[in-house]
């Protein structure tokens, strides 16, 4: 069957596959091919299975019903497979591998006033800021960029001082704008597109994995952001530092 569900996240007055449509267009916009897509897919699969197979998010993973694993990471998926696979809508270029797939998940940071310890390590990261913005709501990949550009002009802070960006990568396109924007290292330890996008805790859960590539870095300085549906777009700049 060629029957797929999508999540209704734009009122009723657009077509219940307006997220797939938005990613098409800014994949248009921008000039991505289905080869470039298939391989960010590629990528953000063994980026997961090497960062499970490190222990790179271990400090963050808790056990549920016996299991600690995440079950959607394909370390097999070849790029030339994910292109060979069929566009989700007619005339799309996003298909079943280059966008994420539904899965369920959990995920919580908890704060001491606008700082959280990480579990013991000596280090402890601060919120520097936050920002929301608003786009084009049938583009909405699109408005991660802004939001990051946002909170860095609300909080002084230069590009080159990032170490890194990580980002909710619902879709194989928003890696491909982030690429085209910014040249920092980002989702070391791979997306969505490998992990699932639990719907209410994907934030969460780039935050944590910001954190963890941070630890393993030393970077001081990293955004964790998020395009959301209906054009909205946030992301927070968070500092690490040494508990004294």
């Amino acid at each position: 069957s060629n029957e797929y569900a999508t999540a209704q996240f734009v009122p009723e007055t657009f077509a219940e596959d307006a997220m797939t449509r938005g990613a098409d267009e800014a994949a248009r916009r921008i000039g991505a091919t289905e080869e470039e897509l298939a391989k960010i897919a590629e990528e953000s699969h063994a980026r997961a299975r090497r960062a499970r197979d490190e222990g790179l998010l271990s400090p963050v993973i808790l056990g549920a019903f016996g299991a600690k694993r995440d079950e959607l990471i394909r370390p097999s998926l070849s790029a030339s497979f994910a292109e060979r696979l069929p566009p989700l809508r007619n005339g799309g270029i996003t298909n079943a591998a280059t966008s994420c797939l539904f899965s369920d998940g959990a995920a919580f940071v908890s704060l001491s006033g606008r700082r959280a310890d990480f579990f013991g390590s000596g280090h402890s990261f601060r919120i520097l800021g936050a920002a929301t913005v608003g786009s084009d709501r049938m583009r909405s990949p699109e408005g991660m960029a802004r939001a990051v550009e946002k909170v860095l002009e609300r909080t002084g802070t230069r590009e080159d001082e990032i170490g890194r960006i990580d980002y909710n990568e619902a879709f194989a396109v928003v890696t491909a704008l982030y690429r085209r924007r910014f040249g920092n290292e980002s989702n070391i330890a791979g997306g969505a597109l490998a992990y699932g996008h639990p719907f209410g805790a994907s934030g969460a859960v780039v935050l944590l994995h910001l954190l963890c590539a941070m630890e393993r870095s030393g970077d001081a300085l990293g955004v964790a952001a998020v395009p959301a549906a209906g054009g909205i777009a946030s992301a927070v700049l968070v500092a690490r530092e040494k508990i004294e």
